[in-house]
C-alpha cells in the first residue's frame, strides 16, 4: 500500500505498448532523494523488466540527466529560505485578515490560507 494514498494509481494507470507498467521515472521524480523511500524500495523483491523501455522514456531520461548536469536539481539554500518566508507571510497575512472580523476579512483570510496550503504542497516536493 502506498503511504501517499491512491496517487500511485495515476502512475500505474497507463501501460506501454507491451502492456507493462513502468513507474521508474515517476518514482525518481517524487522520491529520488528520499532515504526512507529508497530503503523501502530496496527491501522489495525484484525481477527483470519484461520489455525494453520505450523511446520516449529514454529521451526523457537523457533530458533529465542533462538538467542534472546543468545543476537544476541542486538544492538552493536561498530558494528554500525564500519559499519558507513566503509561507510565513501567507500564514500571518491570513491571520491578519481574519482579525478584522467582517465577511471581507473572513473571505480574504480563507483565500490567503488556501494559497498557504497550496504553497505547502510545493514545499513538500522541493
Amino acid at each position: 500500500k502506498h503511504p501517499g494514498g491512491n496517487v500511485i494509481l495515476y502512475a500505474t494507470a497507463f501501460k506501454d505498448q507491451n502492456g507493462v507498467h513502468d513507474v521508474t521515472e515517476s518514482y525518481r521524480e517524487f522520491h529520488g532523494r528520499s532515504k526512507i523511500a529508497n530503503s523501502y524500495l530496496n527491501s522489495l523483491p525484484k525481477r527483470p523488466a519484461e520489455c525494453p523501455r520505450e523511446e520516449i522514456m529514454i529521451a526523457f531520461q537523457k533530458w533529465r540527466e542533462q538538467l542534472v548536469k546543468e545543476g537544476y536539481f541542486e538544492p538552493s539554500l536561498f530558494h528554500v529560505s525564500w519559499r519558507l518566508l513566503e509561507l510565513v507571510v501567507f500564514y500571518l497575512l491570513g491571520l491578519y485578515c481574519f482579525s478584522f472580523g467582517d465577511w471581507f476579512g473572513c473571505i480574504s483570510g480563507i483565500l490567503i490560507h488556501g494559497m498557504f496550503g497550496v504553497r505547502c504542497g510545493w514545499i513538500e516536493h522541493e
